[in-house]
């Protein structure tokens, strides 16, 4: 199809390419996939991309057959302060980059409503930018690394709010390095408001409505700077470390969903950050409340704590403090 030129293009085939397919600034694309494929089959680098978008993209997938975008690096990069993505459905893989998403963004606006996402040894959803990204369904994974990064000052919203629909995130580590679900890098935003799941577990086929986010190799959240997180609900599981963890100088608050280690504890503060916890199932192997250092943790009566197998509790010098009215 002619990227320069907007219009609305229906795949009757699989496409292979060796170049992106580049769409220019201010025209306005709709591809519906149609159950076919687009692949760059290019070998030259990682950083090869299925389309680079500066315009405004909507993609379909009209057919029950699952097509999409298979490139060595994004599948999708928006690149553009002007561009607009918008995906409600189809299949998604980078095969090779390390460093890159399977859909980067660098600039522009994402709103992802459904859709499945696959990387191997990079990020399912990469936000490098200040850039908003919307998700309210799809499935994230990553073979090895975080699954969804939010490296800068963006902010990455997930809204699994309608009725039968889920939101599946999971990272994986073929290296045995830690890696997280979800991970908040820098001074942006990640903001989760969502059902928990009705099953959240490695047969990722259980999930059939909800959030669910779990992590074998990390945490399931790791808010890793001076940014914020802030959850509203979902199934949150990690059967190896921790499963939500604020790393520095960061703010995590959580108001609601089910948040699990069966392996260590449950929520971790590592740090000078501060943890507020108004509602919500805390469960743990371990610790479900661990402060390392001078960091806060605030709580109210309402959450529903385990105890764990241990301690419910364990304090460095900072503070862990009951406290009667939701801090936030």
């Amino acid at each position: 199809f002619d990227s320069r030129t907007a219009g609305h293009v229906v795949f009757k085939n699989n496409l292979s390419t060796s170049e992106a397919t580049e769409l220019v600034s201010g025209k306005t694309f709709t591809l519906d996939l149609n159950g076919n494929t687009l692949t760059n089959n290019n070998s030259s680098g990682t950083s090869v991309r299925g389309i680079t978008n500066n315009g405004i993209l909507t993609i379909n997938n009209s057919s029950t057959v699952n097509g999409g975008i298979v490139a060595p690096g994004p599948a999708i990069a928006n690149t553009s302060s002007s561009s607009t993505l918008t995906v409600n459905g189809g299949s998604f893989n980078s095969r090779t980059s390390a460093n890159t998403g399977v859909i980067s963004v660098s600039n522009g606006t994402v709103v992802i409503n459904n859709g499945l996402f696959n990387s191997y040894h990079g990020y399912a959803i990469v936000n490098a930018s200040s850039s908003i990204i919307t998700i309210n369904g799809g499935q994230f994974y990553s073979d090895d690394n975080h699954a969804i990064y939010n490296s800068a000052s963006g902010t990455i919203n997930i809204n699994q709010t309608k009725n039968n629909t889920k939101v599946i995130v999971q990272a994986s580590s073929e290296s045995n390095a830690v890696y997280s679900g979800l991970y908040n890098a820098s001074n942006g935003k990640i903001s989760i408001t969502a059902s928990n799941a009705n099953s959240c577990s490695s047969n990722i086929n259980n999930t059939t409505s909800g959030l669910c986010i779990y992590s074998s190799n990390g945490y399931t959240a790791q808010n890793g700077g001076a940014g914020e997180i802030i959850i509203n609900g979902g199934s949150f599981i990690s059967t190896s470390s921790n499963a939500i963890k604020n790393e520095s100088t960061g703010t995590v608050k959580i108001s609601g969903g089910d948040i699990s280690s069966t392996n260590k504890t449950a929520i971790y503060n590592n740090s000078t950050g501060y943890v507020y916890i108004c509602d919500g199932k805390i469960t743990s192997a371990n610790y479900d409340l661990y402060n390392k250092t001078t960091g806060t943790i605030k709580y109210t009566q309402a959450p529903t704590f385990s105890n764990g197998k241990g301690n419910p509790t364990k304090n460095g010098n900072g503070t862990i403090t009951q406290v009667t009215t939701c801090p936030f």
